[in-house]
């Protein structure tokens, strides 16, 4: 609730703290053979990366109708499911793609062609 009242290098980490460790656990456990877990922490990794996307752009106070953080979730999310061969991480690409669309289209009045086209592309052919 006072996020402002934190200081900057506490909240940095405080982001990517819990991001860095999602995915090291989700890597720990798909190595020691509990996939199922591994997938689940790198999903999380995923979310907490966009969530992450959100939080820097208050904190440094940037410009909010820009796309280019959640079209790098977006980004992010393709490239692990083509890391990791998951369709976890492709069904929850796709509803990434689906958020950041919705975003676009209700707060800036226009469908991003670009980003539907990248998606289908990279998620299509995998």
């Amino acid at each position: 609730a006072n996020w402002q009242g934190l200081p900057e290098l506490a909240r940095l980490g405080l982001l990517l703290g819990p991001l860095c460790g999602a995915y090291a656990g989700g890597e720990y456990f798909r190595r020691r053979g509990n996939v199922n877990l591994g997938m689940g922490l790198v999903a999380l990794g995923l979310i907490l990366f966009g969530a992450s996307i959100v939080l820097t752009s208050q904190l440094y106070q940037l410009i909010g109708y820009d796309l280019t953080g959640l079209v790098a979730w977006v980004v992010a999310g393709m490239g692990l499911t083509w890391v990791y061969r998951s369709r976890l991480l492709f069904l929850l690409t796709a509803i990434i793609s689906g958020i950041v669309q919705g975003y676009n289209t209700g707060q800036l009045g226009a469908f991003s062609y670009l980003t539907a086209a990248f998606t289908a592309l990279g998620l299509g052919y995998y």
